[in-house]
């Protein structure tokens, strides 16, 4: 392993410099089993350890309460050690279970922003970018249903004229969301505390066969959603979404091409 070339090296630069008797790399086994198992940082510092402190184990270099001070260090700096390495493990591990969470409560207030966006044109025969529009026919609208009374699988109800088609209003909020849902709630990003908005638009867009749709938009990136989270984490998944041509965040809709009103994580 490279990591174990360069410590050999530092070693023997060690021993030549010095006159220590630092242990060979791979003597009794100790390094390859040291790397394969704590991994490349707990090999240096363990033969960074044993380098400075091997001499004062000799019996006439130093006292008894001497090594017992070098055994106190050296357990100080293992459990260090031991932290570090757990945390390199489970760090990542936090950072994923914590993304899935705010994706999971995102992906959830993004599908009632399409909804009531696709019940807002069903009225008004265009989307909106305007939240205050957009909740307020929440709150006080309502879009019409067509109701079927009678089947059309009974020939004799429909030989007597007893099937019949009704349009019926219903209200917006009783129709979409769950009794006492909070509608305002709708334009903040959940975990954000109330301190940041999705982004909206909505326009109109002509497809490649020229074909002029309603669209619109709603995004929020992963800088604002994962906001207090690991950084270097965050910049990564930026990174890879750019390299692949995605938005690096949450978005249901799209301003420059006819998705049907998917998200990006559908």
């Amino acid at each position: 392993m490279l990591i174990c070339q360069k410590i050999r090296y530092f070693c023997q630069r060690v021993r030549l410099v010095s006159g220590w008797p630092v242990p060979e790399i791979g003597q009794d086994g100790l390094v390859e089993d040291l790397s394969e198992r704590h991994g490349a940082w707990c090999c240096y510092f363990t033969h960074c350890g044993l380098g400075v402190f091997s001499p004062l184990w000799r019996k006439d270099n130093v006292s008894v309460d001497m090594r017992r001070v070098v055994v106190l260090v050296l357990a100080v700096l293992a459990a260090v050690l031991a932290y570090l390495l757990v945390e390199s493990i489970m760090a990542p591990i936090r950072f994923e279970r914590d993304k899935d969470a705010r994706y999971a409560a995102c992906i959830e207030r993004l599908k009632q922003i399409r909804e009531l966006q696709v019940a807002f044109r069903s009225e008004n025969h265009h989307y909106t970018a305007s939240f205050d529009s957009l909740i307020a026919f929440g709150n006080t609208d309502s879009f019409r249903v067509v109701r079927q009374v009678g089947s059309l699988d009974d020939s004799l109800a429909v030989a007597e004229g007893r099937v019949r088609r009704d349009t019926i209003s219903v209200s917006v909020r009783d129709s979409l969301f769950a009794e006492g849902m909070i509608l305002d709630s709708l334009r903040f990003v959940p975990f954000t505390g109330g301190r940041s908005k999705f982004g909206m638009d909505a326009g109109k867009l002509t497809t490649a066969s020229k074909v002029t749709v309603q669209v619109f938009e709603c995004r929020v990136s992963n800088r604002v959603l994962l906001e207090g989270l690991d950084h270097q984490s965050i910049v990564n998944m930026d990174d890879v979404a750019q390299q692949l041509g995605r938005y690096p965040g949450l978005m249901v809709g799209s301003m420059v091409e006819a998705t049907n009103n998917a998200g990006n994580w559908e």
